[in-house]
């Protein structure tokens, strides 16, 4: 239920559908656009709110739900899936018990309707809901695929480019004194096979080493869809810079300067993965 091809990523453009329900002895929600799952939740219920009105218990699963998805639902309209009819009239009742008034407080703030969705047509929520939490049993499998060494020579047999440093090893002109032939194999020497860890050092002062990146392929939102991390390695305090495809090596450099060293001044060292606009800002731009 969670692999790529089930789970699809959120469009703030369209609206979202909240489908929950309730069972017995557990609640169930899925969080839905366009008929495609961007998340499932489900939750056990207490053995004494196990005995609650399944009305109640009905209304904590659309509680917890938006709650639970609180960042996709606030500020904007929403839809949510029920198959118990009265909560369809949940919002226009004057009167309502305090132990519902509880739930219905939590609400405050939401825009949303509730529509009433028959149990058959509610599958997923229904099951997420009947999971019983004391038949559970997880176990991993892992089977891991080894390379055999036959593989390996056949495939070095056919790399052209490996042959040709072979050749060089053999005739004494390969610039490089750390490879050498072994019956055949290329082999390369000067290695530690008991090395420690080598882990970059740790900074004295706070902002004086920092590491960038950035994450791509967001979906698109209040025009932007990338984030450029800034991280502090000694604090892990970060920085989150919103960017918009395409951008530049100035507009890295401009956000840069303008929400991290204006605060904390100029870096005695910066870590990234090579990223080649990172390396211009690095090398040119600053």
């Amino acid at each position: 239920m969670m692999s790529a091809p089930v789970l699809a990523l959120p469009n703030f453009e369209e609206q979202f559908v909240v489908e929950s329900d309730a069972s017995g002895y557990g609640l169930g929600a899925v969080l839905m656009q366009n008929q495609r799952p961007i998340g499932f939740f489900s939750s056990g219920l207490s053995a004494r709110e196990q005995i609650k009105p399944i009305y109640e218990r009905e209304l904590m699963a659309i509680v917890l739900a938006i709650q639970k998805w609180r960042p996709y639902l606030l500020g904007r309209r929403f839809l949510v899936h029920t198959d118990q009819k009265s909560l369809k009239f949940l919002l226009e009742q004057r009167k309502v018990s305090m132990d519902y008034q509880k739930w219905l407080t939590k609400l405050l703030g939401y825009d949303f309707e509730i529509i009433y969705k028959p149990g058959i047509e509610n599958k997923a929520a229904d099951g997420l809901s009947r999971i019983n939490p004391e038949s559970i049993r997880l176990a991993a499998l892992t089977v891991p695929t080894s390379l055999h060494i036959q593989d390996i020579l056949r495939e070095i047999e056919n790399d052209s480019k490996i042959q040709e440093r072979i050749k060089r090893v053999e005739a004494g002109t390969e610039e490089r004194r750390e490879y050498s032939v072994v019956k055949g194999k290329l082999m390369y020497k000067g290695r530690d096979t008991n090395t420690q860890p080598c882990p970059l050092p740790i900074p004295d002062r706070i902002w004086e080493a920092l590491s960038m990146d950035f994450i791509e392929g967001l979906p698109l939102s209040q025009g932007t869809n990338v984030i450029f991390v800034v991280v502090d390695r000694l604090s892990k305090y970060a920085h989150f810079v919103k960017l918009k495809h395409p951008f530049t090596a100035a507009d890295v450099a401009q956000k840069f300067t303008q929400e991290v060293v204006r605060l904390h001044g100029f870096p005695l060292s910066i870590v990234s993965d090579r990223d080649k606009i990172l390396e211009f800002v690095l090398e040119g731009t600053l």
